[in-house]
């Protein structure tokens, strides 16, 4: 445990037991108000959840032990309120645990909402936990707020000087509240310390399930858990029969709420060696590039490549169904190949594309994927996007996937195809 404290520079009463306590000390020498020291207090902060606090609150034995007990219920994603034994408990989070995630990736980097100076802040605070799913009331987690609108203490400067900002603060939140509370802000702290200095780092696997999947696939999956993961990396829950696109943004949250620096996506109409994953993120010769898949075809005959180049576009009516690609017929084999859209099969992707991509309501209202026009799918859709943000993508031949459709197809498949092609040549 870490503990914080936020003094003002004339605060050396404070100051001094900070130190005698062995406490991170931050000397606060702006009058911003509250919310501004909350957030200074954050920003030097090194865990991956925080405790907003204040000097008008007591903690009661037991009270952490609840307060972990909610977040690990929330999926250590969101807000833990605090039964502050006021007639507004369980309603209202005056003071609360939020975890670091949450914090960073859909409040904009901040403990408290930098646009109040005291009051209301709260109120947001509960509001957009509610409303995100990401709120949880720990009745046990007891930290009573001993404050003078209770007649637990006296009135004094402190009080006093926040006082006049009330009515302020209501309209401030009744305005963001309307506007669906933006993040127009400043950040205070990010979420992950810098990524890798190369290669793909920590990696979070995560699957799209439509409906059954076969048994070629499981033994893949199996063997890829048992084999393919190391420390650091990390398995999501697998969205399971809903669309693409939506299946595809569920993984790309969990992940950026996640400590890895990739994603592995993987679809469950493949199969694939133990060892897929490994021929991926180990072949320094893709580091470079933003976003890499390994081999496989379409899953329907005949087995054309997935490597994709952007071709000359068509005019009408053929250009309305979206952009027109080619496929590769010759693809060298243990090779690299810069492409200009890839699918979501067994794809690798960098946590910098996705930060690319998080607008200003946060990664819970980010549609990281998108359906297309006509026969455009979402990853179509997110290569485009990519590939006009300047991201690199390629296809990586060292890494062989089989396309499970009524038959597996993959690499042996395709050059045997190609063999039949010149054959009849």
């Amino acid at each position: 445990m870490e503990i914080v404290v936020v003094a003002d520079d004339d605060d050396e009463a404070t100051a001094l037991v900070a130190k005698d306590m062995g406490c991170v000390l931050v000397v606060n020498s702006l009058p911003l108000g509250p919310v501004h020291c909350w957030n200074l207090g954050a920003a030097v902060a090194t865990g991956e959840a925080f405790v907003l606090g204040a000097d008008d609150i007591k903690f009661h034995e037991g009270w952490l032990q609840a307060a972990l007990v909610g977040l690990a219920k929330l999926n250590w994603c969101g807000l833990v309120a605090f039964n502050d034994l006021s007639p507004q408990a369980g309603n209202l989070a005056t003071h609360y645990l939020i975890s670091k995630n949450y914090a960073a990736n859909d409040w904009g980097g901040v403990l408290a909402i930098p646009s109040y100076y005291q009051y209301f802040c709260d109120n947001e605070a509960t509001v957009r936990a509610q409303r995100d799913s990401c709120f949880y009331y720990a009745e046990d987690a007891v930290v009573e707020h001993l404050h003078w609108m209770w007649g637990k203490s006296e009135g004094d400067a402190t009080y006093e000087r926040g006082q006049p900002h009330y009515d302020e603060g209501e309209a401030i939140f009744n305005e963001r509240l309307e506007d669906g509370f933006p993040n127009d802000y400043v950040r205070y702290f990010d979420r992950l310390p810098s990524a890798p200095e190369e290669g793909w780092g920590r990696i979070a696997v995560g699957t799209r399930v439509y409906k059954n999947s076969s048994g070629s696939f499981l033994n893949s999956w199996t063997m890829l858990m048992v084999n393919g993961l190391r420390p650091g990396d990390s398995v999501l829950t697998a969205p399971v029969g809903k669309p693409g696109h939506i299946a595809a943004s569920q993984l790309a949250k969990g992940f950026l709420n996640s400590t890895c620096d990739s994603i592995l996506f993987v679809d469950d109409d493949m199969e694939f060696p133990h060892d897929s994953l490994s021929r991926l993120r180990d072949n320094s010769e893709n580091w470079d590039y933003d976003i890499v898949m390994g081999f496989c075809t379409h899953k329907t005959p005949p087995p054309h490549a997935l490597v994709l180049t952007l071709m000359e576009q068509p005019g009408l009516p053929m250009s309305l169904k979206g952009e027109h690609y080619g496929a590769a017929r010759h693809v060298p084999d243990n090779s690299v190949i810069p492409v200009d859209a890839v699918g979501l099969g067994f794809t690798l992707m960098k946590r910098h594309v996705f930060e690319a991509k998080i607008n200003e309501f946060g990664i819970m209202y980010t549609p990281f994927f998108e359906w297309g026009r006509f026969t455009e799918g979402e990853d179509i859709v997110f290569s485009r996007w990519a590939r006009e943000k300047g991201f690199r993508l390629a296809i990586d031949t060292n890494a062989k996937i089989g396309h499970l459709g009524e038959y597996a197809f993959g690499w042996s498949s395709f050059n045997d195809y190609l063999k039949q092609i010149e054959d009849k040549i």
